[in-house]
């Protein structure tokens, strides 16, 4: 996309004189402002002066890409209840747009092809905590959630995730992403009856809140406290559970992925690391075609 008041030939000799980092910025910022904002830019500035020239200067940051939609009361978010399936497929058509103007079409091309993911994010339901704050392109995460990012060897959802993920997809690195103010670890905190599955499926934090009681009691004047120290505990443990299937313990032996755990800040959009403790029963779950006399005679 030529900016106005710029030539063809003119834009193409801008940008040979760019480096990488200002060639980035240049186009990030055209495809942040879209045609019409681009023109109210420009009666709002010198007419004359080379647009491309003051984006570089200056990046308009504070001008939205689109305007909201008719009847839409939930800014700053681009959707809303009150709103139709039509303004859902208008903004699947503003993301596809804005990966175009990005110069990054060949995105789709490559997706259309197949995948070839090199992550795989694990984390929580949450609207909140998505893997959208890696802010990757479609097809770099390979992505299982749900509801406070549970591990367990007796889930074969997220059993066989993991397999597919590290047995077919080949990612090398696997994120388990638990977040502030998390509504599974909140309930677990509680002994309120929720009814229907959900106790049930929480019932592994209720273990941890169990077996790390007098942790947990030093926030006892803190609730959020609380609540964020067990949702970190539970990260921990869901981390060293996945470390126990068969295809992410052989890979981990042969140095072919890394796993981390992380804590995403929803107030602030955040992530941090987690630290894991190592796990001294790993080789119990290390399963491998060898013959095991000391225990099989057979």
């Amino acid at each position: 996309m030529v900016p106005p008041n710029c030539s063809s030939v003119q834009f193409r000799t801008l940008l040979t004189t760019l480096n990488i980092s200002q060639y980035r910025s240049l186009l990030s910022s055209i495809a942040a402002m879209g045609r019409e904002n681009i023109v109210h830019y420009q009666l709002e500035h010198d007419h004359e002066t080379d647009l491309t020239q003051t984006l570089l200067r200056s990046p308009p940051e504070k001008i939205s890409p689109r305007k909201p939609a008719a009847g839409h009361d939930n800014f700053p978010f681009s959707l809303s209840k009150e709103l139709t399936i039509q303004d859902y497929l208008a903004n699947n058509r503003y993301f596809v747009d804005s990966i175009h103007h990005n110069h990054l079409n060949q995105v789709f091309e490559l997706n259309g092809k197949g995948q070839s993911p090199h992550t795989l994010w694990i984390g929580c339901s949450d609207s909140r905590a998505g893997e959208s704050c890696l802010a990757t392109l479609p097809g770099e995460v390979f992505t299982h959630r749900n509801i406070a990012n549970v591990i367990t060897a007796s889930d074969i959802s997220s059993q066989g995730v993991i397999q597919f993920a590290v047995d077919v997809l080949k990612v090398r690195k696997i994120i388990v992403c638990g977040h502030t103010d998390c509504g599974g670890v909140w309930a677990s905190l509680s002994n309120k009856r929720i009814g229907g599955v959900l106790d049930l499926w929480l019932n592994p934090i209720r273990h941890i809140r169990a077996a790390n009681k007098d942790v947990l009691a030093e926030f006892r004047d803190d609730p959020r406290g609380t609540a964020t120290k067990l949702a970190e505990l539970n990260v921990v443990s869901s981390v060293l559970a996945l470390k126990r299937h068969p295809s992410a313990l052989m890979a981990l032996k042969k140095g072919e992925i890394e796993v981390y755990g992380m804590m995403y800040e929803v107030g602030t959009g955040l992530l941090r690391e987690v630290e894991i403790p190592t796990d001294e029963f790993e080789d119990m779950f290390h399963i491998h075609d060898g013959h095991d006399e000391e225990y099989n005679p057979h």
